[in-house]
C-alpha cells in the first residue's frame, strides 16, 4: 500500500508545485478552484479523494446535481491525479 496524504495543504502545494515544472498550466485548474474542491486525501501515485459542495446552482429541474457539474467534478479530480502521478501534460 502506497503513502496516503491527508494534509489538504500538502497536497494542494505538490499541486501548485507542479506549476514550476510545467510552465503556462493551470493546476489545479480555475474550474476546481470554483467549484470548491478540497483534497482531503491523496494516495501517492494511485487515488485523489476530492470533496465538492453541491450548491443550488449546480442543481437541475429536479434538484439534483446536473450531470455536467458531475462530470465537471470528475475531470477536476481526475486532470490533477494525473499531474501528481505522471508529472506531464495529459487529457482527461
Amino acid at each position: 500500500m502506497g503513502e496516503i496524504i491527508t494534509d489538504h495543504n500538502q497536497i494542494m502545494a505538490e499541486l501548485n508545485a507542479l506549476k514550476d515544472k510545467m510552465p503556462g498550466l493551470e493546476i489545479p485548474p480555475a474550474s476546481f478552484l470554483q467549484m470548491d474542491g478540497y483534497v482531503f486525501e491523496y494516495e501517492v501515485g494511485k487515488a485523489l479523494t476530492v470533496d465538492y459542495p453541491v450548491r443550488a446552482e449546480y442543481n437541475n429541474p429536479v434538484k439534483r446535481m446536473q450531470g455536467g457539474f458531475i462530470t465537471a467534478a470528475m475531470d477536476n479530480t481526475i486532470g490533477p491525479l494525473c499531474f501528481l502521478v505522471t508529472p506531464k501534460p495529459s487529457v482527461t
